[in-house]
C-alpha cells in the first residue's frame, strides 16, 4: 500500500499486488486484488505483473478499474525515477 500526490494536490492510494511470475497472469490474480481493495476513499488497485497479463484478465482489470503495470509500464516508471 502506497500513496501519490496528482498534480491538483489530490492524495490517492495505491494498492498494488506484485506478481512475478514466468508467464501472464489470469484473471484469478485480477479478482484476488479486487477482493482486498475497500470500499471507501480515494484508492487505485494496481496489478504489477512484469510479464503481462491474458487478453481475458486485461478486460476485467480494465472493467473493474485495476492499472496493470506490465514490463513496459515498470520500465517507464523506472525510467522517470532516475532523472
Amino acid at each position: 500500500i502506497g500513496s501519490m500526490t496528482d498534480e491538483v494536490g489530490i492524495t490517492q492510494e495505491l494498492y498494488i499486488q506484485c506478481k512475478d511470475h514466468a508467464r501472464p497472469v489470469g484473471v484469478e490474480v485480477v479478482r484476488e486484488l479486487i477482493g482486498v481493495i475497500p470500499v471507501e476513499g480515494n484508492i487505485i488497485p494496481v496489478l504489477a505483473s512484469p510479464s503481462g497479463v491474458t487478453s481475458d484478465a486485461r478486460k476485467t482489470a480494465e472493467a473493474r478499474h485495476v492499472e496493470i503495470w506490465d514490463e513496459e509500464k515498470l520500465l517507464e516508471l523506472e525510467s522517470l525515477g532516475k532523472g
